[in-house]
């Protein structure tokens, strides 16, 4: 496997370059199952169902959910807006990110 580019979030760089990192990882996390490419301020979390999407207990800054079932992605979920999305029909993936 090739090195993976760890890009931080700042204003230097754009965050479209950072979120199409974090995507990346997240996916080469989720198909490695043993070995995480996030950083601590970073979490990947899976759903089956759009329904069931609840991110009330998560610690983190920023937050990459798989919606295993495919489909459109909500924009907010409770204090959480969406940064930026893939929608699939087998897969979607969705960054989020608290708001203040």
């Amino acid at each position: 496997m090739s090195s993976i580019k760890y890009i931080k979030k700042t204003y230097e760089s754009s965050n479209g370059l950072y979120y199409s990192n974090l995507i990346g990882r997240a996916i080469t996390t989720y198909n490695s199952k043993e070995k995480s490419f996030l950083t601590s301020s970073e979490v990947m979390v899976s759903f089956d169902n759009v329904k069931e999407i609840y991110l009330g207990k998560v610690i983190a800054e920023t937050v990459v959910v798989f919606l295993m079932s495919g489909g459109a992605m909500p924009y907010r979920v409770g204090f959480w807006e969406q940064k930026t999305c893939l929608i699939g029909s087998l897969y979607s993936i969705s960054v989020y990110e608290k708001i203040l």
